[in-house]
């Protein structure tokens, strides 16, 4: 979708373009503050000139020994975002995030869209504060469908590599989670997943599918 977007846009165009995957393995790095302070970093290596926004923002904190906030943060990022013609800000897998950090992160962009930025976020469908905050918003909802065969191909992967079960359990769990996949929304987008939970045997695990 990077590529793409570097391709389509007219070479007339300085992009500004910033994204972030979201992974619930890595919560301790992907905080909010985290994430904007990656936005900072893309951008700034896509700006030749000088950069007083980011002198600014480090002569106040950096040289002081001291952190920036969040808001200070966004406000600099939303700065180096209008020195671009056209500007994009990713957010893919918004629902791996923490709750309390996927709240900040509406709130980052709300801000980021009330500057201008085209935000572009994927996400389950079933997660409400998400699914609310674009509502409320009237967001342009995208309804992916992943072909049926690919998600199986990924899941028998996933299962070979987290599971001892015999090929017939395999394949039910392959089966179910295909199913449940088919729907998905881009905004939204469906990343399957599946652990067999240690100690299960096989009578528990055809009961759980």
């Amino acid at each position: 979708m990077i590529d793409e977007l570097e391709k389509t846009v007219s070479t007339e165009d300085i992009v500004g373009l910033a994204y972030v995957y979201i992974d619930y393995k890595d919560q301790m790095q992907q905080t909010a503050l985290g994430i904007i302070s990656s936005f900072l970093k893309q951008l700034t290596v896509r700006i030749d000139s000088e950069l007083p926004e980011v002198y600014d923002l480090q002569k106040r904190f950096r040289f002081k020994g001291k952190r920036p906030t969040l808001v200070d943060l966004i406000n600099t990022v939303i700065e180096l975002f209008h020195r671009f013609t056209l500007t994009f800000a990713i957010f893919d897998a918004l629902d791996e995030c923490e709750t309390k950090e996927r709240v900040k992160l509406l709130e980052v962009i709300d801000q980021l869209t009330e500057a201008g930025v085209k935000v572009f976020v994927t996400c389950r469908p079933h997660i409400r504060d998400v699914r609310h905050f674009f509502e409320a918003r009237q967001a342009v909802w995208i309804r992916i469908e992943a072909d049926t065969e690919d998600i199986k191909n990924f899941l028998w992967i996933r299962v070979e590599e987290r599971t001892n079960q015999s090929p017939t359990i395999k394949a039910k769990i392959v089966d179910k989670l295909s199913l449940s996949a088919r729907g998905v929304l881009a905004l939204l987008s469906n990343f399957a997943k599946y652990q067999v939970p240690a100690g299960r045997s096989s009578i528990e695990l055809r009961s759980a599918i």
